[in-house]
């Protein structure tokens, strides 16, 4: 999930773009949602497995991902 909010945020952020509304960011938001590659959603849900196996395995810590 975090990787996700990540990957938005630098679309929203990019070229240190400001927003002087809630309205302007809301569509930055959208906009930027709608500008992510399906390949990319998928890549992160395919990792989803692997990613809990990893947490489990180290006794629920934080893991490299």
């Amino acid at each position: 999930m975090e990787n996700m909010w990540g990957i938005l945020a630098r679309k929203v952020y990019q070229n240190n773009r400001q927003f002087q509304t809630v309205s302007e960011l809301q569509a930055a938001i959208l906009q930027g949602w709608a500008d992510i590659d399906v390949t990319i959603l998928e890549s992160l849900i395919t990792s989803m497995p692997t990613r809990i196996f990893e947490v489990i395995r180290r006794n629920w810590c934080h893991i490299k991902y």
